[in-house]
């Protein structure tokens, strides 16, 4: 089952070399979470993973085999944690991570939970791209997208009104707008 929204995973877990941060790319590339005898994920539920940063949907648990219940049992004792309502990854991942690492997984998380079209953007694009920030204005995953009246928050998520702009960038799948729009932002 493909993702929605602007997310296009290919092969992150192996290589991720278009993600600019090295320390995420060599934490996900040697933790690998997904592996079928790493216990973090059932085989089912392995190749998904292993096309997402290691996240998972609620959806792709549950049409993977998990029931709503063992769901929350693995939440509840902290094996998986929640980076997005319906989002999912290991602990034993989610805590080598840094708090940049942590903010970048869960601003590609976003994008999985979403059909509207969309690009990161604002802060997002620029914890993507890795450019420095003097001031994050807030920790929220920003997106543009068009058809949005006014800016709003949703779930975490900053909408923002915009039309696409014509250069963008990829990161590791993940489009973002490009590093002169996501100055300007």
């Amino acid at each position: 089952q493909q993702p929605r929204g602007s997310w296009r995973m290919t092969a992150a877990l192996r290589g991720l070399s278009t993600v600019p941060r090295e320390g995420l790319a060599r934490t996900l590339a040697s933790r690998q979470p997904g592996r079928v005898d790493d216990g973090l994920f059932r085989p089912e539920l392995a190749a998904v993973a292993a096309q997402q940063f290691g996240v998972v949907l609620r959806r792709q648990a549950v049409a993977a085999g998990y029931s709503p219940a063992e769901l929350r049992r693995l939440t509840a004792s902290g094996r998986w944690v929640t980076i997005r309502r319906g989002v999912y990854l290991p602990a034993v991942l989610w805590e080598t991570l840094t708090r940049q690492e942590q903010w970048w997984l869960r601003d590609v998380a976003a994008p999985l939970t979403m059909v509207t079209p969309h690009v990161l953007s604002h802060d997002s694009a620029a914890r993507g791209l890795a450019l420095p920030m003097l001031h994050p204005r807030e920790w929220l995953t920003h997106i543009t997208r068009p058809g949005v009246l006014g800016s709003r928050t949703e779930h975490g998520v900053r909408h923002h009104l915009g039309t696409v702009p014509p250069r963008l960038a990829e990161v590791g799948g993940v489009t973002v707008t490009g590093p002169a729009r996501t100055g300007l932002d």
